[in-house]
């Protein structure tokens, strides 16, 4: 009984979320959706031109007002630069 130590508790909340290199460099970004979505919903919503950054926080422009996320629910575009066009979100079609 003497012997027995405690064992070490492990830290449950900590995750790591992974942030893609090129978000420090990208002009648009997709943004996740964090809500009850509905069947054949896209997980994230966009593109959207990037405003401003700050460490963890990243300005983007909504339609017409400007927003603030978190880097964490953002992922870059790739996209030809002759098909940027933020004044409207890009959706693929269902067929």
């Amino acid at each position: 009984m003497r012997n027995l130590r405690p064992v070490a508790t492990s830290s449950l909340g900590r995750t790591t979320v992974f942030v893609h290199p090129e978000l420090s460099k990208c002009i648009h970004v997709f943004l996740r959706h964090d809500a009850l979505r509905k069947p054949l919903q896209t997980l994230y919503d966009g593109p959207f031109a990037v405003v401003k950054r700050v460490t963890k926080l990243i300005n983007l422009q909504r339609q017409s007002k400007e927003i603030c996320a978190s880097i964490d629910r953002v992922k870059p575009t790739f996209m030809l630069s002759d098909t940027i066009d933020s004044s409207k979100p890009y959706f693929i079609p269902i067929s």
